[in-house]
């Protein structure tokens, strides 16, 4: 079994020390992910039309959407793990 020490990128070793001395349950829950991220399926830009054209069969639907802003959304299943979150049910 390899050690995943290694694979911890030095400014999150750096903060090794304070654990030590913090208070509280409170930890920092970092999730790596390598590839399967796409930019333009995380922030959509759904008002932009070459999106949609450029990629039938991967581009998220208009109803599958949370709007941040005039111009771009959010995965409807990102909106609410982001929500989970912020309730702090997880």
């Amino acid at each position: 079994m390899v050690s995943g020490v290694f694979f911890v990128p030095g400014f999150i070793q750096a903060f090794d020390e304070m654990v030590a001395v913090s208070k509280g349950y409170k930890r920092l829950v970092i999730i790596q992910l390598s590839g399967g991220n796409d930019g333009l399926n995380s922030i959509i830009p759904f008002r932009n039309d070459i999106y949609y054209s450029s990629r039938p069969g991967i581009a998220i639907a208009k109803k599958d959407q949370i709007p941040i802003n005039d111009e771009l959304g959010i995965h409807l299943d990102q909106w609410r793990k982001t929500q989970t979150v912020q309730n702090q049910k997880l």
